[in-house]
């Protein structure tokens, strides 16, 4: 595995450079899967109300929700909570929860959008579908940096200064 230089993590459009846009433009994207499109078909479905309470009742019992909840809040990206479900509810890990918390950023930069519904979720930043398993891994693996005294690598995506072009707060 090649590992990035250290010296990316202090670059404030790191993130947005080195992850975000070879994501954009070279990772594959794949349709929904059945579990998926449940959900999605629910959740345009449900009024406001029932997916407030779907939210906090799935909020309680699937830490990757708050995962997702704590690293959007940290870079100021807002997404509704019909949003949040979907992606919370199709990722099987942190790593691929943070990853699609980054690309949604800079998508939502791209776009001059400053909140993000469902449906501009679907129709903006994944219109053909998610990204394959294949390409989150490979993506993955490119933004890992020079591990140093860590023998498993840092992550880029975990360096706050590096992400700073993306914030909006």
């Amino acid at each position: 595995m090649t590992y990035l230089d250290y010296e990316v993590t202090q670059l404030p459009d790191s993130v947005e450079m080195i992850f975000c846009k070879p994501l954009d433009e070279n990772g594959v994207r794949k349709g929904l899967d059945e579990q998926q499109m449940k959900i999605l078909i629910t959740l345009l479905q449900l009024s406001q109300d029932k997916i407030a309470e779907m939210y906090a009742d799935i909020k309680s019992k699937h830490w990757l929700l708050a995962i997702f909840e704590s690293r959007l809040d940290h870079i100021g990206c807002k997404i509704d909570k019909a949003s949040r479900l979907l992606l919370s509810l199709s990722c099987s890990t942190p790593g691929t929860l943070v990853m699609y918390t980054y690309y949604i950023a800079y998508k939502m930069k791209q776009g001059g959008i400053d909140e993000l519904s469902l449906d501009r979720l679907c129709e903006d930043i994944f219109p053909v579908g998610f990204f394959s398993e294949k390409s989150l891994q490979e993506y993955w693996d490119k933004q890992k940096v020079n591990p140093g005294k860590n023998p498993g690598g840092d992550n880029l995506l975990d360096y706050s200064k590096a992400s700073e072009s993306l914030l909006t707060k």
